[in-house]
């Protein structure tokens, strides 16, 4: 019977010890993202449950329901860039909303845009006051690009920064935005996400790290041990008898 053998193989030891336990962490952190967003999709269904409330401009949870009372700026306003609707490539409306004097970003919906760049899109926009009503959206920070065009409004950017933002516009202190509600006026196309990568996709996730880390395993033990020969894979040799 051949017994199981190692020859240690320095370079792929080191290689292993290096990329396993970065394996491993990997698929462990998605499965607490996972979590995590479960319990984000709890709390929202939660505040989902709740009536309107009047807007202000900190300190109201993400996707509570709010009404409010004011004039959009169609004049000074954002372009969010790269956002897909039902296939099509175009941008995300970020606009002013003056409220009693207080200033509310708010994320209208999306308009399609044009490929070459050749031109902006038109926004049609109400040019009086409107009551609106909509949900707190928390923006995430994690971005990969980063930019801000430094042409004339409208402006194009890549994610909502409002410390960025608020250089731009006067009286600007909040810490949210606001998705309009489909059925709101001045409200644009729009299929909004309370997360933007579900608890399935971490899971996902994390098994391909985890099969990732597994496949390592395999490969080290194959080339570091005669395990092949002990399970009947592979003829033994002279020596391993």
């Amino acid at each position: 019977m051949t017994s199981l053998t190692f020859k240690i193989n320095i370079p792929l030891s080191f290689i292993f010890l290096l990329l396993f336990p970065i394996l491993i962490s990997l698929g462990f952190w998605q499965l607490n993202r996972a979590e995590e967003k479960k319990e984000i999709l709890r709390d929202l269904q939660e505040i989902k449950r709740l009536e309107a409330t009047k807007w202000k401009s900190k300190g109201l949870q993400s996707g509570r329901l709010i009404k409010a009372t004011g004039k959009f700026d169609s004049k000074q306003y954002w372009l969010l860039d790269n956002k897909i609707y039902r296939g099509k490539v175009g941008f995300e409306v970020i606009m002013p909303f003056i409220i009693d004097g207080k200033v509310a970003l708010v994320n209208r919906g999306w308009v399609q845009g044009d490929l070459a760049r050749r031109k902006l899109p038109t926004v049609e926009t109400p040019n009086y006051e409107v009551t609106i009503t909509g949900r707190i959206h928390q923006n995430s920070d994690n971005v990969l690009v980063d930019y801000q065009s430094t042409a004339a409004w409208p402006k194009i950017i890549s994610r909502v920064d409002i410390e960025k933002m608020s250089v731009n516009i006067e009286g600007l202190e909040v810490d949210h935005t606001v998705r309009l509600q489909s059925d709101s006026p001045a409200a644009l196309p729009s299929d909004w996400s309370a997360i933007n990568v579900s608890p399935q996709k971490h899971m996902a996730y994390a098994v391909q790290w985890f099969a990732m880390a597994a496949a390592l395993l395999l490969m080290y033990l194959i080339y570091s041990s005669n395990i092949l020969r002990v399970i009947g894979l592979s003829e033994a040799t002279n020596s391993d008898t």
